[in-house]
C-alpha cells in the first residue's frame, strides 16, 4: 500500500484528474461494503490483518 507521499507521486505520474483522485482516496479510506454470508457449503470466518489494521471477513 502506498504512503500518502507515494500516492501523490503516483497521481502526478498518471496525470489523474481531481475527481479521479477523490474517488481513489474515498475507496482507500472507506470500510468494505460487502458482507459475506455463509451458504450451506461455505465456510466463513474472520482474519485479523496486521497490515491493514482491521479484521476482515472471509467466505470460502
Amino acid at each position: 500500500m502506498f504512503t500518502e507521499d507515494e500516492l501523490k507521486q503516483w497521481f502526478i505520474s498518471l496525470k489523474l484528474e481531481e475527481s479521479t483522485k477523490t474517488v481513489i482516496e474515498q475507496i482507500r479510506t472507506s470500510e468494505p461494503l460487502r458482507r459475506v454470508g455463509g451458504g450451506g457449503r461455505n465456510v466463513s470466518g474472520n482474519y485479523s490483518s496486521i497490515k491493514m489494521g482491521i479484521g476482515l471477513v472471509f467466505d470460502l
